[in-house]
């Protein structure tokens, strides 16, 4: 089952899901319900009570058939704009503003979707099925920094960069094996999630040809330590604008329509300040190849400088929208 943001062409169903929401977007957070005569409730402003009510329903009947299930649940929070209930805007907004971090109204939409991840957990252990059952949670691109640049700090840039700050997100996982409070610095991605679902539940089916991820198994079941094998050795990114290699703690971006190369150590430079390009050039080089490779592989087209996609649009061309 699937419920909440989908934002794809295809219908979920077309994909194989049973049960969803349908062909949903951004702006379906906002729409009417589905009588046509009232706006959703203003005590579920993104909707993360009703989506979390589907989730549970779901979790009951496949806990009542006894039949194994794949949910997915994805929320409209945190997306822009930024909305919560009325009592966690005014419960966040009565906190002593941080340093840093001063956006109460962001604090309370995302104090909402953890109490929606937790009624999830919740009903888990209701069922006893907390013991059988693996929950992830992450995101899919890091949080907007064009209106508040200081929403990823330390991380530079957010969404819609290949800078941290907009690849760079929470991962959480929790299940049999997993042990709780453990930490890993093994890099990870979302196309490693195919990889990992399909191991952990034991599946013997081979991959379709083209998956690049691996499984996260032996990291999550090792206290965090571990290798994701995948085909290719390293983390790889691609859009007309520009691609990245990430490998060895080690990452390189490549800027399309200039050509720029640059070189960052994430280990000891996390914000991304300094360019080792010139210090480390047989490095760079070997990386630069690789990606060239990869993107070669993948029949990627390096757009002309002249493309007027980029002018008009630098993320142009990286899906189609509903």
């Amino acid at each position: 089952a699937h419920f909440g943001k989908w934002h794809m062409y295809h219908h979920p169903a077309e994909l194989g899901y049973d049960a969803s929401d349908g062909r949903t977007g951004n702006h379906t957070a906002r729409q009417l319900t589905t009588d046509q005569t009232k706006h959703f409730p203003h005590d579920d402003p993104k909707r993360s009570v009703s989506l979390t009510d589907n989730a549970v329903q779901f979790i009951r009947h496949q806990a009542h058939t006894g039949a194994p299930f794949y949910l997915q649940v994805s929320h409209y929070a945190i997306h822009l704009s930024a909305e919560a209930k009325p009592a966690t805007l005014a419960r966040h907004k009565a906190r002593t503003p941080g340093k840093i971090h001063t956006a109460y109204w962001y604090a309370a939409m995302i104090d909402d979707l953890d109490q929606a991840v937790g009624r999830i957990l919740d009903v888990l252990d209701e069922l006893q099925l907390t013991d059988k059952t693996y929950v992830f949670l992450t995101s899919d691109n890091g949080g907007t920094a064009r209106q508040y640049p200081h929403f990823n700090k330390p991380l530079r840039a957010g969404k819609g960069s290949y800078y941290e700050g907009g690849l760079r997100v929470p991962f959480f996982a929790a299940g049999p094996g997993i042990e709780p409070g453990s930490y890993s610095s093994v890099p990870v991605v979302g196309y490693d999630l195919l990889s990992t679902f399909a191991d952990l539940a034991g599946s013997v089916k081979k991959q379709p040809k083209g998956i690049e991820g691996g499984s996260v198994k032996p990291v999550l079941l090792n206290g965090g330590r571990g290798v994701v094998r995948r085909p290719r050795v390293g983390l790889h990114f691609y859009r007309p604008l520009d691609s990245v290699l990430i490998r060895d703690g080690h990452k390189l971006r490549r800027t399309h329509r200039t050509g720029e190369i640059e070189l960052y150590d994430l280990a000891e430079d996390l914000s991304e300040t300094t360019n080792l390009v010139a210090a480390k050039t047989r490095l760079a080089k070997r990386m630069q190849a690789g990606l060239e490779d990869w993107t070669k592989e993948i029949d990627a087209t390096t757009p002309s400088p002249l493309d007027r996609r980029l002018r008009r649009n630098p993320r142009a061309g990286n899906r189609r929208q509903p």
